[in-house]
């Protein structure tokens, strides 16, 4: 065996190191991606449960985004202003989400929930309409696009009564079959 063919040799092997390097390093990014993906999602998910948690431990809270939503003309301005910071901290979580599936680093499918809550919770609300007009200029005019789009698309859609429709629900349900009406916890 010539030193020629050492060389090929060599350079066989090398080739085959740098592939299986490469390999492994695409399966590593792989890997990385779905695990910043995972971690982007957590966040997302303890974010929505703080605030949902929120409403439901907190009775003036609660009140004060049910007022405030209504555009309930009996509030004080104090706390016109801190329903307009509830508004705020719900628009910087959707807008979070608006960046996030636009870079890719939230699928259609979660994304589809957050433009869901936003046409149908929050943007056929008088209340949350008029914050916005107050405090859109603080955001980017893609997001101002989009916001104004759902808005505009909500305005076919009534309001929810979601407290309302639980209570008609339950009612429902109570006389279902296999239901465990006055069973207690």
């Amino acid at each position: 065996m010539t030193l020629s063919d050492l060389a090929s040799i060599a350079t066989v092997i090398s080739s085959v190191a740098v592939l299986g390097s490469l390999i492994y390093l695409a399966l590593q990014t792989r890997q990385n991606t779905r695990h910043t993906r995972a971690l982007i999602q957590q966040g997302r998910n303890g974010q929505i449960v703080d605030f949902n948690l929120t409403g439901s431990t907190d009775p003036a809270w609660n009140e004060l985004l049910l007022r405030g939503d209504a555009g309930d003309a009996a509030l004080t301005p104090m706390q016109a202003i801190a329903y307009m910071q509830i508004v705020l901290a719900q628009l910087s979580h959707i807008e979070d989400g608006f960046y996030q599936h636009r870079e890719g680093l939230i699928d259609d499918e979660r994304y589809a929930g957050t433009v869901a809550y936003l046409r149908y919770a929050r943007a056929v609300r008088p209340g949350f309409r008029a914050a916005w007009e107050i405090c859109k200029a603080l955001y980017g005019p893609e997001f101002r696009f989009f916001i104004d789009a759902k808005i505009h698309e909500a305005a076919s859609f009534p309001a929810p009564d979601t407290g309302n429709q639980w209570l008609d629900l339950v009612a429902k349900k109570r006389g279902e079959p296999g239901s465990a009406e006055g069973a207690t916890p």
